[in-house]
C-alpha cells in the first residue's frame, strides 16, 4: 500500500515486513554448504589471528586437539611468546 502526501510517496511497513519474511525463508545454500562456508570463514579468521600474533612477538599455529566425532570445534590456536 502506497500513500502519497504532497508529492512524497510512503509504503506501508506491513508489506515490507511480509517481503522480508519471504526473503529470509529462501536458502541460497544447503545446510551442508553453509557448514563448509562457516568452516572456511573460521580458518580465514584463524589465519589472520596467526599472522597478527607472528608479527607481534609470538610463534603461533593451529593444533587439532580432539577428533571431529568428539567435537567439531577441535582446533586450538597456540601462541608462544618468542624470546628476545
Amino acid at each position: 500500500m502506497f500513500i502519497h502526501l504532497d508529492g512524497l510517496s510512503l509504503q506501508s511497513t506491513a508489506s515490507i515486513a511480509r517481503d522480508r519474511s519471504t526473503y529470509s525463508k529462501q536458502r541460497l545454500f544447503s545446510v551442508e554448504q553453509q557448514e563448509q562456508i562457516g568452516l572456511k570463514a573460521k580458518r580465514i579468521l584463524d589465519w589472520g589471528r596467526i599472522d597478527y600474533l607472528n608479527h607481534n612477538g609470538f610463534n603461533a599455529h593451529l593444533k587439532v586437539y580432539a577428533s571431529k566425532n568428539i567435537t567439531l570445534e577441535n582446533i586450538a590456536l597456540i601462541a608462544i611468546p618468542t624470546t628476545t
